[in-house]
């Protein structure tokens, strides 16, 4: 941490949600800001309530692993032209911005989050290696079972892999709980996705 620090001279720390700190910079006991300047949660991201409905839900200043190459800015960048003239050809207006990562995403003018259904084939919303393993994918999209023709054959049994794993779970840890109010939860903002952005827990080891 001292290393990034130096050549700003800036102070950086890295805490939890709840204020326990992970690393930081300043001399132990200095006391931390009244409020975080950048969040650093790759795996909360919000793809429907965002304007240009693929924004992941990252701040922007936290791009780290997640910038993209030249190549694939490139790549990004020629889909999101296609999906504004897309967008355009269907009067809907909007402009083009890139993120810090290199990603170039489609920021409607009009502040609506929702892009015309022609428009929306979810090629701009893709992860750039689809095919590499990555559980902390930035801009992932969620995973579900599908509905009619097109329901997965694999969903019975997923659900009986989880419902085992989570038995096992709380048969092993019978004092698993939450670490945090659960008033103090944060909802993903979906009208699509029932959950929460993260879930706290904490445990006694035997």
């Amino acid at each position: 941490m001292g290393k990034l620090s130096h050549p700003t001279g800036r102070r950086i720390a890295l805490t939890t949600e709840t204020g326990h700190t992970i690393a930081d910079s300043a001399a132990p006991g200095t006391a931390l800001p009244a409020r975080a300047s950048a969040t650093v949660d790759p795996l909360a991201t919000d793809t429907c309530t965002e304007p240009g409905a693929q924004l992941a839900g990252i701040d922007p200043r936290a791009a780290g692993r997640y910038h993209l190459t030249a190549t694939e800015r490139a790549h990004v960048k020629t889909l999101a032209q296609k999906r504004l003239a897309c967008m355009r050809r269907h009067y809907s207006e909007g402009s083009l911005r890139q993120l810090p990562s290199g990603r170039t995403v489609v920021i409607p003018t009009d502040g609506v989050a929702s892009v015309p259904e022609e428009c929306a084939n979810g090629t701009l919303n893709a992860p750039t290696h689809p095919a590499a393993l990555n559980v902390a994918r930035p801009n992932a999209r969620h995973i579900s079972f599908g509905h009619g023709i097109h329901h997965c054959l694999g969903a019975p049994l997923a659900r009986l892999e989880t419902a085992v794993a989570l038995r096992t779970l709380l048969s092993r840890l019978p004092e698993l709980e939450l670490a945090v109010p659960a008033d103090s939860l944060a909802w993903i903002g979906s009208g699509f996705i029932r959950g929460v952005l993260s879930l706290p827990v904490r445990y006694r080891r035997a």
